[in-house]
């Protein structure tokens, strides 16, 4: 991702699963279980006969169609609301603070602006802007979590 995608993407679904494949590593997949096309996080090595599905906490079988129209049965769970939900932008800013990564964020205007900073590498990243700390947040996060750095 670039860093004008990022900064042009608001709170939604889209910016929850980039959070969740990018921050966390996570495996994501898209699918319409019926009530349209949603993210899930999904553990790729559950197997229901060997029961190997114990990782993913709060997990369970879900069962839908991908964007290519494939039926699948998947292990997993929804990607949380973190660019809506102020705790799970706090959940962000602890994993990337397990990194190395320090937050800082400023309101500014009828909004807020957010970049990380890294001391060990000397890099501070370009600045995000949203209307919501939880926007500001994720989209902060994935430009440190990418190393896009400020232009100075």
């Amino acid at each position: 991702m670039t860093t004008e995608e990022i900064l042009k993407l608001n709170p939604s679904p889209e910016l929850d699963a980039c959070i969740a494949e990018i921050v966390y590593n996570y495996s994501v997949i898209w699918l319409n279980t019926g009530l349209g096309f949603y993210p899930f996080i999904w553990e790729k090595e559950a197997e229901k006969s060997s029961n190997r599905y114990l990782l993913l906490v709060g997990g369970h079988w879900i069962s839908g169609v991908t964007r290519t129209g494939e039926p699948v049965e998947i292990y997993g769970t929804t990607v949380p609301k973190y660019s809506d939900v102020a705790n799970n932008a706090w959940e962000i800013e602890n994993e990337m603070n397990k990194k190395g990564w320090k937050i800082h964020l400023h309101r500014f205007g009828d909004g807020f602006n957010c970049y990380y900073h890294h001391p060990a590498k000397m890099k501070t990243t370009a600045c995000s802007y949203s209307t919501s700390i939880a926007g500001a947040v994720s989209k902060a996060s994935l430009l440190a979590s990418l190393e896009i750095l400020a232009q100075v």
